[in-house]
Formats: C-alpha cells, sequence, structure tokens
C-alpha cells in the first residue's frame, strides 16, 4: 500500500514538473518566438552566445549564470557575424576602435591628414 501511494506521489509529482513543449521558451537567434511575433530577449540572446560557444567547441552550460562568462564569450568570438545581436556591448567592434583613433593621423575623405586650426593669439577669447 504505501509502495502504491509511493508510486502515484512519483508520477503525479514527474506530471507536475513537466512543461508541454508549447510551454517551454523558443528561440530562434536573437529572438524568442511569441504568438505575436518574434521578440528580442535577454534570454534568447545569451542562449545565442552559448549555441554559438559550443560550434566552436566550448563546453558551455549557461551564459545566464555567470555574467562574466558572456564578456568573456563576447570578447573572444564575438567577431562572428552569429554574435552582432548578442554582443553589441561586449564584442571586439565597441572596445577596438579606440585603439585605432590615435594610432595614426585621422584622415578627411580625401585621405588627406586633418589639421584642427590653429588658435589665435590674442582676441576676445584670449590672454585679456
Amino acid at each position: 500500500m504505501q509502495a502504491g501511494l509511493i508510486c502515484c506521489a512519483v508520477l503525479l509529482l514527474t506530471a507536475m514538473l513537466t512543461v508541454p513543449p508549447e510551454a517551454r521558451i523558443q528561440c530562434r537567434g536573437n529572438f524568442q518566438m511569441t504568438k505575436y511575433g518574434p521578440i528580442a530577449t535577454p534570454y534568447s540572446e545569451e542562449e545565442q552566445i552559448a549555441f554559438v560557444a559550443r560550434s566552436y567547441g566550448q563546453s558551455v552550460s549557461q551564459v545566464r549564470k555567470n555574467p562574466l562568462m558572456k564578456v568573456y564569450l563576447c570578447q573572444t568570438l564575438g567577431y562572428d557575424s552569429r554574435l552582432k545581436g548578442s554582443c553589441t556591448a561586449y564584442g571586439p567592434d565597441t572596445y577596438a576602435p579606440a585603439r585605432q583613433l590615435y594610432s595614426g593621423a585621422k584622415r578627411g575623405p580625401s585621405g588627406a591628414p586633418l589639421t584642427l586650426p590653429k588658435a589665435p593669439a590674442s582676441g576676445p577669447f584670449c590672454c585679456g
């Protein structure tokens, strides 16, 4: 009798914990699919980051549980076109251009170096 009650309790608990496929979050790329259409959500973006990392052979369980893992993966794999929407804040495009600004002279549309005009030696805004 007790074994039967335990078995019924286990079956009932299993039925309650099993989520039907329609109730699970369905992601397609960076977008969560809803009955109203695709919606960009952080959950789907993080799932996309984990998917791309696994395609490169990295062992990633979940990016949601470790925010620094997201930053690391975006900085190392952010060049992949599948991560352009997911890694906009952490990808190489956000921190690499700052290095290029100071590596040489800025150039105009004609290719000539840009120069700043010289400040006047005297006038209403200078020296009295």
